[in-house]
């Protein structure tokens, strides 16, 4: 999947990659925060053909909780990326670069 920046998580920037059988992960490549680089993201993220959505796990990068996942494209060069973890939700856009 590529690429993708988020100013409001520590200016971090994300490469997702595909593994087989169409699980998609993502690494932090950089970060204002440099202790985060090189740590997972997202893993076991699979597309939902019925919902049209990407579900999976994110985990945080300083607490590395593990966080119920969603990403929507909101266009070809936005993602909305959601965590959920009981009824609390946090959303943040993803910019492709």
């Amino acid at each position: 999947m590529g690429i993708w920046y988020c100013e409001a998580l520590d200016k971090s920037t994300f490469k997702i990659t595909k593994e087989p059988k169409a699980v998609y992960t993502a690494v932090i490549i950089k970060s204002s925060k440099t202790e985060h680089i090189g740590k997972s993201a997202l893993k076991d993220v699979v597309y939902n053909e019925k919902k049209k959505i990407w579900e999976g796990t994110i985990i945080t990068a300083e607490s590395r909780k593990e966080l119920n996942g969603v990403l929507e494209l909101e266009n070809e060069n936005e993602m909305r990326v959601t965590g959920s973890l009981l009824w609390f939700k946090k959303t943040y856009i993803w910019e492709r670069k």
